[in-house]
């Protein structure tokens, strides 16, 4: 991590900040406001979750968080000590009066609902938290002034110190009424005091009017260093009242503010200042800090900083073998050497101590050798070897970058210098405004609108592409991946042959939109993670291979294991198995000639073990397969009924597809058989397709157009929910009564009665008197009565003649006696007709049938 790379995020101004504090687990931050006001904000987009509104009138000074009852405790001018549930903001319990003047500071117990203050009646006290109220558990006097800040020991609970402005620190035992021991020395009172947090350091800091800020020694109680100047206006120490200290909670770092509107962070091991800056906002009054954010409160609000990289930079080669930096302490393991638990699990490693260094590396670095391992730093770099660890070059840099062979390059400010293990160094003469240098096969130079190429050796500029990389991977010297902002670049590159070549040098061969924030190479394949997933991407080819919950960031891939590796802030590794015969399968596939004429001469050149596919991939090396239009080949791993069928009907195998969706019953599929069987001309499979998928209409067309009566009088009668296909086929065999008592059944009696005065008078009667009855049964009495009845005004229908024929026509056939016949033979005769029938031109059919269905009636 680099110390100087803070970026400040943009908050709204609020009224004057007296204290913060980031919540241990949860992204939140809880603010404690002079208005009386506390603020709870979701730290992953700055907005306020909620305002708990504690005292109209008097100042919130104090807030802390108590997770163990999901609650922020609050204290301030209004003299209460105050508990509110963080998530709805209603009180829990509030403890009025507990002290005689304001209470400046509280602090919340790791483990035990316990609560201390202090106040300006010169008293701390001991609160316990039960059953939604408070409890006086002890009183400490001692301090003859305003007692300013209180803090339990994080590496002894039971013992805790406070700080005074009676110039003094005390420390006492949270069972005892007097103090164990005090620490003298500031000229002024203390405002604030901090434990550092590191597990072999007993160190307590403290911050004081008298502008100094001073380090003390808990094993012998000695003043052990001291942040101050003996002129009162150097701006490189504070300059006014020192009002707030926090320790960053992982690295070496001391923040501070005061009352001189500044802001420092100090490095804890050399006790040098790493940054200081004015937040324009005011005087400074509190500070909190987790791995990666800073909160600062001032008189004129918030300020937000946070660390650009908080990750460790870590290095793996082809081996497995890896090296870190935690604080000055050099750390490796070998992931090849780990136990490998399931996909996404941490990996069980031997973690060794390599070296302790004395700065703190920002970047690390294995040379593509294997031999050598970097390191730069605080403005420095050092050159080891990867066996004793021993230093072999070293040099003042800002950045690093190896290059091929023993070739590196570093950057001093804008000034790039080549290096050759062993040899002179040579200065790049350029024109560009170096913000980065990246390493590989060329040196690239990056500047705000471009990268820049140059080659090693002569160090010619080989090509400048206007992209702003935020990071640069080569694959030997014939691919490179190309990260910014918002997308990946894979460019092939081919080594020019002369001055003329150099434009031509580059090609795009993939481009995805993604934010990479890590990658590595293997052979063909680039490995990229933007924090929330890994992935790799072949060619033109990008496959997901995990996502995740929290950020992670690529250590490599190790060939021994098959595995990449990952890790989070913490250097914790997880891995995700991706084995080199799945890599091999699909370079071979997406390097295949999908121009070869003869297919089954492309099955014999594809030729992929399919073993080599692990059960987890088989899907989309199926779908890739089928992107590239190797359908047989894809049908061999496909795993699904689904997929065997959907490729049957690509291949065509029209055989296997009906053999799948006989066994599946999928309507979908006998939906596309059935269109298959149509254009095919297959009646019978048509029918059977129809009948399995429900497709009433279609059957009605199909039997309709083959004129099978007997067909389509069954299908009629065994529809019950479409109406409307029983209708039209009973109105084809010309069943016109059958059809009227669809109409009636279905209420359309104004439709059955105009069909029976069109088709069958006789029940035109019926069908006017039901019509008539449904209206006065809802109240239309006069519409009914409006309705002239046949039966009662024949002559103005005109029918009777007509219906009287009707009649004796019905009648002359009931007296028809109907000749015996033989069945055998007269079905023998239907058999033939029908197929004499079924003889017809398919194309007939294809303009006719449609599967959708049409309203009912």
């Amino acid at each position: 991590m680099s110390f100087r790379h803070l970026k400040t995020i943009a908050i709204p101004p609020s009224e004057r900040v007296k204290c913060v504090e980031l919540h241990p687990t949860e992204p939140m931050l809880v603010v404690a406001l002079f208005d009386g006001n506390v603020q709870i904000y979701n730290t992953n987009d700055w907005t306020i979750l909620r305002t708990i509104h504690v005292s109209p009138t008097k100042p919130v000074r104090c807030v802390r968080w108590m997770t163990s009852i999901n609650a922020v405790i609050t204290s301030g001018d209004d003299l209460s000590i105050s508990a509110y549930d963080y998530n709805t903001g209603t009180l829990i319990a509030t403890q009025k009066d507990a002290h005689a003047d304001y209470i400046r500071s509280i602090a919340v117990h790791p483990s035990q609902p316990l609560i201390l203050s202090a106040s300006d009646d010169t008293k701390i006290k001991l609160f316990r938290i039960e059953n939604n109220s408070f409890k006086e558990e002890h009183e400490y006097t001692g301090h003859k002034h305003f007692v300013m800040d209180v803090k339990f020991n994080p590496k002894d609970p039971n013992q805790f110190a406070s700080a005074s402005l009676d110039n003094t620190i005390k420390f006492w035992g949270i069972n005892e009424s007097a103090p164990r021991f005090t620490l003298s020395g500031h000229i002024a009172g203390v405002n604030c005091i901090e434990f550092c947090p590191s597990a072999d350091k007993t160190i307590l800091v403290s911050g004081s009017d008298d502008f100094t800020i001073r380090f003390w020694n808990l094993q012998n109680n000695k003043e052990i260093h001291r942040l101050a100047s003996n002129n009162p206006n150097d701006t490189n120490f504070h300059t006014g009242n020192v009002t707030s200290l926090r320790f960053h909670p992982k690295f070496p770092l001391l923040f501070s503010t005061g009352e001189d509107n500044k802001f420092f962070i100090w490095n804890t091991t050399t006790y040098k200042r790493e940054m200081s800056f004015n937040t324009n906002k005011g005087r400074g009054w509190t500070i909190d800090s987790n791995d990666t954010t800073i909160a600062l409160g001032c008189d004129e609000g918030l300020s937000i900083m946070q660390f650009e990289n908080t990750t460790a930079l870590v290095s793996t080669d082809t081996q497995g073998r890896t090296y870190w930096a935690l604080n000055n302490e050099i750390k490796y393991t070998n992931l090849a050497q780990g136990k490998n638990p399931e996909d996404g699990k941490l990996v069980d490693l031997k973690i060794e101590d390599r070296a302790t260094v004395d700065f703190y590396p920002a970047y690390t670095s294995i040379n593509p050798s294997e031999k050598n391992v970097a390191l730069c730093g605080e403005g420095n770099y050092y050159i080891y070897s990867m066996i004793g660890f021993r230093v072999k070059e070293s040099g003042s840099a800002n950045e690093f970058a190896w290059g091929s062979g023993d070739y590196f390059a570093t950057r001093l400010g804008k000034q790039v210098t080549i290096h050759k293990l062993k040899g002179n160094p040579q200065k790049l003469t350029h024109g560009v405004n170096v913000t980065s240098i990246f390493g590989g096969h060329l040196l690239g130079l990056a500047s705000n609108e471009s990268i820049f190429f140059y080659d090693w050796q002569f160090l010619n500029l080989i090509r400048q592409i206007d992209v702003k990389a935020t990071n640069v991977w080569w694959c030997g010297a014939n691919k490179v991946a190309i990260a910014t902002d918002d997308t990946l670049y894979v460019l092939v590159y081919t080594q020019p042959k002369k001055e003329d070549d150099y434009e031509n040098a580059f090609f795009v061969e993939s481009q995805i939109e993604v934010s990479v924030k890590s990658g590595c190479w293997y052979e063909n394949a680039f490995f990229y993670s933007d924090g929330r997933s890994v992935s790799f991407i072949m060619e033109d080819r990008s496959e997901v291979i995990a996502r995740f919950d929290k950020p992670y960031q690529i250590s490599g891939y190790a060939k021994n294991t098959e595995r990449i590796y990952l890790y989070d802030r913490d250097v914790n590794f997880i891995s995700y198995s991706v084995p080199i015969s799945l890599l091999k399968a699909y370079k071979k596939v997406l390097r295949f000639d999908e121009e070869e004429e003869n297919e089954e001469e492309e099955e014999e050149n594809l030729d992929i073990d399919e073993t080599a596919i692990p059960s987890n991939w088989l899907l989309r090396f199926t779908s890739l397969l089928e992107e590239k239009g190797q359908f047989r080949r894809a049908l061999k791993f496909a795993e699904t009924d689904d997929k065997i069928f959907e490729l049957a009907l690509k291949i065509p195998d029209f055989n296997l597809a009906i053999s799948i969706a006989r066994k599946t019953k999928s309507l979908v599929q006998w939906h596309q058989i059935s269109t298959i069987a149509l254009k095919e001309g297959q009646i019978d499979l048509l029918e059977e397709a129809l009948k399995v998928s429900g497709d009433e209409n279609g059957l009605l067309l199909l039997h309709s157009a083959c004129k099978r009566k007997k067909q389509m009088k069954e299908l009629a009668e065994s529809v019950s929910n479409a109406k409307n296909v029983s209708f039209a086929a009973y109105f084809s065999l010309g069943e016109y009564s059958k059809c009227i008592d669809i109409l009636l059944e279905t209420g359309r009696e104004p439709e059955a009665a105009l069909m029976a005065r069109t088709y069958l008078p006789r029940r035109i009667n019926e069908c006017v008197e039901l019509w008539q009855k449904k209206l006065r049964e809802r109240g239309d009495h006069r519409l009914a009565d409006s309705i002239a009845s046949p039966k009662e005004y024949p002559n103005l229908f005109g029918i009777e003649d007509q219906q009287q024929e009707e009649e004796q026509q019905q009648e002359e056939e009931e007296k028809v006696e109907i000749p015996k016949v033989d069945s055998k033979k007269e079905e023998a005769k239907e058999e033939k007709v029908e197929e004499e029938e079924e003889e017809l031109d398919v194309d007939d059919l294809l303009a006719g049938i449609d599967t959708g269905a049409e309203e009912d009636i």
